[in-house]
């Protein structure tokens, strides 16, 4: 007679447990630290390959992936799985630095990053964002998530937004690396989510290896707020934990080659202007070369499906 009572107690407690699990991740991701940026102190060359790898999550199935592109990945198909992955698995004593020990190469966990309002204008953003063209695209089944990532090139972004502006991403780079390095490739990213997706970048830094070159970045929002219903939050992995990285339309992010970052899975769209400054290349060894031009005939535009 007490069996349909029991029942209901151990379902009841299975469901309080599921509650409590999503409100301590929820409460992680809302704890975390927002970003100060401050300059590179370490010296912009190219770093040692380290031996070894951090067991890695499942990466998402691709078409038309070109070389160096970082793909998606996904924890157990689970969205709270996720996002304990990014950021409340680093609550514990030690765990940054276990985690970066198990890469096998330097990282810089203090600085190397820095954030920048309003370097581009709303008319500017959208500029941007309407030269991926989606047509393309709209016959691609999509179960839970795309991403999009059309590579440009230089005369492609100063017919958007001048060549002032231009100029003045160039020279917000050189201020938080320290130094002048050769622009190679420029991409348009429009990463889309439906709800529950649970795709992701985990922290990676972007290191030399035999698919990636040494590249630091700087990370243009282009679309607002409204657009991403929840997630697509850029993190920084530093010494006491993961620092978020608050979106803004025309908010622009720099970080050096050695810096940690990752995105969390986005519900709506997430539109990115990317440039990545190679550090195994001089300016002097550039010359008249038009860097942009070469990567954009190489692979233009490429998709990732999960």
């Amino acid at each position: 007679m007490f069996a349909p009572r029991s029942s209901f107690l151990i379902a009841a407690i299975a469901v309080l447990a599921l509650i409590a699990a999503e409100v301590d991740a929820d409460k992680s991701a809302r704890s975390v630290r927002q970003l100060k940026g401050g300059k590179s102190t370490k010296n912009p060359k190219s770093p040692k390959s380290g031996k070894g790898s951090a067991p890695t999550p499942t990466p998402a199935p691709t078409i038309g992936h070109a070389p160096g592109r970082r793909l998606l990945n996904s924890v157990e198909q689970n969205r709270d799985l996720t996002l304990q992955h990014l950021v409340g698995r680093f609550n514990e004593e030690g765990s940054v630095r276990s985690f970066v020990d198990s890469l096998g190469y330097e990282v810089d966990l203090k600085s190397g990053t820095g954030e920048k309002e309003n370097v581009l204008s709303k008319k500017d953003c959208e500029g941007l964002m309407s030269l991926i063209d989606h047509g393309s695209y709209s016959n691609i089944d999509v179960p839970n998530m795309y991403d999009i990532q059309m590579t440009i090139d230089e005369s492609d972004v100063v017919s958007v937004i001048g060549k002032d502006k231009f100029i003045s991403l160039l020279d917000f780079h050189r201020e938080v690396i320290g130094a002048a390095i050769p622009l190679q490739t420029i991409i348009i990213r429009h990463m889309r989510g439906i709800e529950n997706n649970d795709a992701f970048l985990d922290y990676h830094a972007d290191q030399n290896n035999s698919k990636n070159g040494t590249y630091s970045t700087v990370i243009v929002s282009l679309n607002d707020n409204s657009s991403v219903k929840e997630g697509g939050e850029l993190y920084y992995l530093r010494e006491d934990g993961p620092v978020l990285a608050r979106r803004d339309q025309g908010k622009a992010f720099a970080h050096s080659y050695n810096v940690l970052h990752g995105v969390a899975p986005p519900v709506g769209d997430r539109f990115t202007l990317i440039l990545h400054f190679d550090h195994e290349l001089k300016l002097e060894d550039v010359g008249g070369r038009k860097l942009t031009e070469e990567m954009k005939r190489e692979f233009g535009s490429n998709h990732v499906v999960l």
